[in-house]
């Protein structure tokens, strides 16, 4: 009796994560002209990426408090076709629940630091309104700020967004079904 509760208890519980989305909170922010950037990934409340950013060449340079990791952005053509394949599936699957992106624009000139500023807002507000119209649900705000006397170009944002287990797991299967079977 108490080894078919536990059986039970056991498939609740593995239903229940694989049903139920998975809440990850995401915050980036990098410095064009700087070249230097944060980045925060966690699963609820669990911590589980904290790293500078910084760009050299055509890498992407993770900097950890235990080591340095070389991201090398260059791709081959299998990797590739997988990743796009894996972007699609998952991205019809997965939820924006909030995107807020912040920003700090300057030219040096006032007159020029309101025109690019403005140029970038508008931009950021088309592409967060087209976002909208497939996210229906979703939270996008812009915060921008503009620096009239300074060259300055900082982009941020915070996202939240959810998925199960099980449309990860799907999407994984199926971008390996399609990768091999199809070509770009």
């Amino acid at each position: 009796r108490e080894m078919e509760s536990l059986y039970l208890l056991f498939l609740v519980a593995v239903i229940l994560i694989v049903v139920f989305p998975l809440t990850f909170d995401g915050k980036v922010s990098y410095d064009f002209l700087e070249n230097h950037g944060s980045l925060l990934l966690k699963l609820w409340f669990v911590k589980f990426i904290v790293a500078k950013i910084k760009r050299k060449g055509t890498s992407i340079i993770l900097i950890t408090k235990k080591e340095n990791n070389y991201v090398n952005a260059e791709f081959g053509e299998k990797q590739l076709k997988f990743l796009i394949f894996f972007k699609n599936e998952v991205g019809n699957k997965l939820k924006v629940r909030k995107l807020n992106v912040y920003s700090v624009v300057g030219a040096g000139d006032p007159f020029k630091s309101a025109l690019v500023s403005s140029a970038f807002s508008s931009a950021v507000l088309a592409a967060l309104a087209r976002l909208k119209l497939i996210q229906k649900t979703g939270s996008f705000n812009l915060k921008n700020k503009t620096n009239f006397f300074e060259t300055k170009f900082a982009v941020g944002s915070s996202i939240r967004v959810s998925i199960s287990i099980y449309d990860v797991i799907f999407s994984f299967f199926v971008s390996i079904l399609r990768k091999t079977t199809k070509k770009i």
